[in-house]
């Protein structure tokens, strides 16, 4: 088995010929890193439910880390008719 170290270089490209077909090749990559000039998104990570639609400003951005949407409140209580009234949000 033959291993290589490739380091890719922007604007230019990498080109393997092999001689045997019979044969396979496997690549692995380890960390991806983004080049460009995609702008890093900034804003808050956590959602906190509304009654109305919300949208984080993330389009055409790179975000860095998971956005997280909290749980909307809810419980359950007994109610006069003697069942179980679910309250959502309150």
């Amino acid at each position: 088995m033959a291993c290589f170290t490739i380091t890719f270089v922007e604007e230019q490209t990498f080109e393997a010929v092999f001689e045997n077909l019979d044969g396979s090749f496997d690549a692995s990559f380890g960390e991806v890193q983004r080049i460009g000039d995609i702008p890093i998104y900034e804003g808050s990570h956590i959602v906190i439910p509304q009654v109305t639609a919300q949208t984080l400003p993330t389009g055409d951005m790179h975000v860095l880390r998971d956005i997280t949407v909290e749980q909307i409140p809810s419980y359950q209580v007994g109610n006069p008719f003697g069942g179980t009234t679910y309250i959502i949000g309150g």
